[in-house]
């Protein structure tokens, strides 16, 4: 089976400026299973939307992008990340700048971590609904409940979340500890 391109996504990997990738995986998924499906779905909605954008003066149609379709996944959170992590480092290394399509929010960390080892000012800006500033969930450390920890904590304090409407009350303290920007829902509704 053929799997459908982003649209306007036709330019080969050399040409690219920007490369986008799937990656179907939801295995640390607590409440809803099926953000796995959400690559190919974005794809397919990706042919309902204009190409031009008044606002930036930008026709997408005029942007080299390269879909290099969906990554292989594994079984597990631990073996999927190592394998993405090598297409993230390979992205940003070639003069790209990826893209990547989820899944569950814990399948950024790769792409976040390539990114800021060639651009050491990045900063990470969160649209959630969560904080996902837990050390572990359930027993798993690299949950999608725990993401923005690790960015944190690992990459880059220049960290910034908007949409939060719920998390622990630790989640709360690590905010207010660490001095970490948020925005909640009612901030921006």
């Amino acid at each position: 089976m053929h799997q459908a391109l982003f649209a306007d996504a036709d330019s080969d990997y050399e040409r690219a400026s920007y490369v986008i990738c799937g990656v179907p995986f939801d295995g640390t998924s607590s409440f809803r299973l099926g953000s796995r499906l959400a690559p190919d779905e974005m794809r397919a909605a990706s042919y309902n939307f204009e190409t031009y954008s008044s606002f930036f003066d930008l026709d997408l149609a005029d942007v080299n992008i390269h879909d290099a379709g969906n990554l292989e996944v594994a079984e597990n959170i631990d073996d999927t990340l190592f394998a993405i992590s090598k297409y993230a480092n390979k992205y940003v290394n070639d003069g790209k700048i990826p893209v990547m399509l989820g899944g569950e929010h814990s399948l950024s960390y790769p792409f976040v971590k390539a990114c800021k080892n060639k651009y050491p000012e990045l900063g990470f800006v969160v649209l959630d609904a969560h904080m996902d500033l837990r050390e572990e969930f359930h027993g798993e450390k690299n949950s999608h409940a725990c993401i923005s920890r690790h960015v944190i904590d690992d990459l880059t304090q220049k960290y910034v979340s908007i949409g939060i409407r719920s998390g622990t009350r630790e989640e709360y303290e690590y905010v207010s500890e660490n001095k970490i920007k948020m925005f909640t829902a009612e901030d921006v509704y």
